[in-house]
């Protein structure tokens, strides 16, 4: 018996020891601690000033060991943007007024060991604060949010990027362009034509797919300071409608003009159309187009031919090279052993152009060098001096329409041009009746314009 008792004391004496150690069971488990998921610097998706507002959520978990659901707060913090700014010298921010965002709830108790909380910003609040028409300037400012527990045994956790969070707002302007706004300088050629109509589309176009209910506004033939010639005539156009109506779905609305090219008689016109948003939307960009319209086409050279001419050089300087596209080349009225008929004026150059056409003018290019091309040594530029052209369907009678002087002075090759009120006829002929140098007379390229 005294022998088990010696045994029995040693074991009971190290099962005391045991009992007064202190328990090391959680040693090895993490502290609960709260974070935010989405934390650290946050760019929105890009949300647009029609919406009203814009909600981005904010996600809160708890982890560690830990059997309840603590309660924690996300609060605006000055701090919080005090250390964003010491930590980024090349992005400094500054906070968003309070009218501009809400924290809903600001504080809340976590469920299933998380949270969420939703920050909504406000579009109008934004769009005032904003000094730009495209609130590009927004990207300066931030929502510093802190989070913080509110339980005692809970703790926020130390890491960065998650315990705080620096929203950047990115709102951008909602509105619709104007295609094809500003200003253009074109001629007839480069216009929709049903044959009796120029056709004028003017498509406005949402930003991006549209979502909402807004209207624009419609006004043409109106005054502008981007107009270089007249406005059309009153009466001679019609227009589709005066107001176009977004909705849902709808990202596009056009106005069609028809001008009545009949009543189009004077060489050039400028046609202005301007836009205003009537609610729910903003113009983008430029809100007019003006179009300043030389009231011309250029007739197609392969359907010109040379009826006759009473004097070109022996150096293949013949009248068909006026009209073959190559600057270099011209036609050169005859001289002394080098002529082919009359060396003196008037020098006569008869154009057929195949039909009946209503001319309406000339463009001209003259010779462009003198010994050869590229030296750009004016000397003869100025050959042919004065005199007019004439139009004809028949070769009988003609009718005088322009009369032309260039002068004396030296000159540039071109372009020039010798515009007169549209006349219907199938020959032009061009006559030099003055020269500048002796009987020298050159034309390197015509242009035939007509309506």
């Amino acid at each position: 018996m005294k022998r088990i008792f010696k045994l029995l004391v040693p074991c009971i004496f190290c099962v005391a020891i045991m009992a007064c150690e202190p328990r090391h069971i959680n040693d090895n488990l993490y502290d609960s601690e709260v974070y935010i998921i989405n934390g650290g610097y946050i760019e929105t998706d890009m949300f647009y000033d029609a919406e009203g507002q814009f909600s981005l959520p904010v996600y809160v978990y708890c982890g560690g060991y830990y059997g309840g659901n603590p309660t924690v707060s996300l609060q605006a913090s000055q701090g919080a943007l005090d250390a964003w700014n010491g930590s980024n010298p090349d992005n400094q921010l500054k906070m968003l007024p309070e009218d501009c965002y809400s924290i809903d709830p600001s504080q809340k108790e976590m469920q299933d060991e998380r949270a969420t909380f939703n920050i909504t910003f406000n579009c109008d609040a934004l769009g005032n604060l904003s000094q730009e028409d495209d609130y590009s300037d927004l990207d300066g400012y931030c929502l510093p949010l802190e989070l913080n527990s509110l339980s005692e045994d809970i703790k926020v956790t130390e890491k960065e990027g998650m315990n705080t969070v620096i929203i950047v707002p990115e709102m951008s302007l909602w509105g619709c362009t104007l295609e094809n706004a500003g200003v253009s300088d074109l001629s007839l050629a480069d216009m929709k034509d049903d044959g009796e109509n120029i056709v004028v589309e003017y498509t406005v176009r949402t930003v991006v797919e549209n979502e909402w209910e807004g209207a624009v506004k419609f006004a043409f033939n109106t005054e502008s300071e981007h107009a270089a010639y007249e406005l059309l005539p009153e009466g001679s156009y019609t227009v589709s409608g005066t107001e176009g109506k977004f909705v849902p779905g709808v990202s596009e609305v056009t106005f069609t003009v028809k001008i009545d090219k009949s009543a189009m008689t004077a060489s050039a016109y400028s046609i202005v159309a301007k836009i205003e948003y009537a609610g729910g939307f903003k113009i983008i960009g430029d809100d007019y187009s003006v179009i300043n319209l030389l009231n011309r086409k250029f007739y197609d050279k392969s359907e010109i031919t040379v009826e006759s001419c009473n004097s070109y050089s022996d150096d293949g300087w013949n009248p068909e090279v006026t009209f073959d596209g190559n600057l270099d080349n011209f036609w050169e009225a005859g001289y002394s052993g080098h002529a082919h008929g009359t060396t003196k004026p008037p020098f006569e150059i008869i154009y057929d152009l195949g039909k009946e056409v209503s001319l309406c003018g000339v463009e001209l290019y003259f010779r462009n060098y003198r010994y050869s091309p590229g030296d750009k040594n004016y000397t003869f530029t100025n050959d042919t001096k004065a005199g007019h052209w004439e139009i004809s369907s028949d070769l009988s009678e003609w009718t005088r329409v322009y009369d032309y002087d260039f002068g004396t002075a030296s000159r540039e090759p071109g372009p020039y041009y010798h515009e007169w009120p549209a006349a219907e006829g199938r020959y032009l002929k061009f006559t030099v009746t003055e020269s500048n140098r002796s009987n020298a007379a050159n034309l390197a390229e015509i242009n035939i314009m007509y309506r």
